[in-house]
């Protein structure tokens, strides 16, 4: 009897075929297990192609959210990093346009805290720097107050 091993996630598969070696089968009935066996076994390979990818798609989504070296890191220490690299290009800001989306906290109380910091950061006159807020109207993560997400857009000259 045939079988298919899955070395992805080493479980093998035996038995795929009804019982083939009946003396009475005609050879409609052998062309139709055959066909059988090879869609079954056409099936298991497309199953196991999409549970896979949905596997590497997990992974990929848990080692971006646990990668160990940005745990922590200051994010002033990103915005450095791309001043630097604007720099390399001969290039400034000429403004940034922000958008915070959360429930939670409230940004206006904060609004005028975070102009200053960011004007101070990047060298950049506060005039420059546009700052709004928005919620998830209750849906996802951020809705959930699990997660804060910002939207930016910086001009370069």
């Amino acid at each position: 009897s045939p079988s298919l091993q899955n070395t992805s996630n080493e479980k093998s598969l035996s038995n795929i075929s009804d019982n083939n070696t009946s003396d009475n089968n005609t050879s409609d009935n052998d062309d139709n297990n055959s066909s059988d066996t090879t869609r079954n076994i056409e099936d298991i390979k497309k199953n196991n192609k999409i549970n896979n990818w949905k596997l590497n798609q997990k992974e990929k989504i848990a080692n971006t959210v646990k990668d160990i070296k940005n745990k922590g890191l200051n994010s002033k220490n990103i915005i450095n990093f791309c001043i630097e690299k604007i720099n390399e290009l001969n290039l400034e800001i000429y403004n940034i346009d922000a958008t915070i989306i959360c429930e939670m906290p409230k940004i206006s109380p904060h609004r005028e805290q975070i102009i200053n910091s960011l004007s101070s950061i990047l060298n950049l006159p506060k005039s420059k720097i546009g700052l709004k807020a928005t919620t998830a109207e209750k849906t996802g993560i951020i809705g959930k107050n699990k997660a804060i997400a910002v939207q930016s857009l910086v001009n370069l000259k």
